[in-house]
């Protein structure tokens, strides 16, 4: 492996337990109110997985879109 990505590529999916994955301003924001709200939400989407890492939960969405107030 000659760079950090291509380690951390390497380790997904080994895992046992609950994976959080955020990605930032992924999904537009059909749900509007006011013309302060942000144009794109944050999708967050879960991974559980047992002891010999298969897949408990199989997401084929994100589970939600939340926007963060700093």
């Amino acid at each position: 492996m000659k760079s950090s990505h291509e380690f951390a590529r390497g380790l997904d999916d080994l895992f046992d337990g609950l994976q959080i994955h955020i990605k930032e301003n992924a999904i537009r924001n059909t749900a509007k109110k006011t013309k302060s709200d942000p144009a794109r939400l944050h999708a967050i989407t879960a991974y559980l997985r047992d002891e010999d890492y298969n897949l408990i939960t199989e997401p084929t969405d994100n589970q939600c879109a939340l926007q963060f107030d700093d």
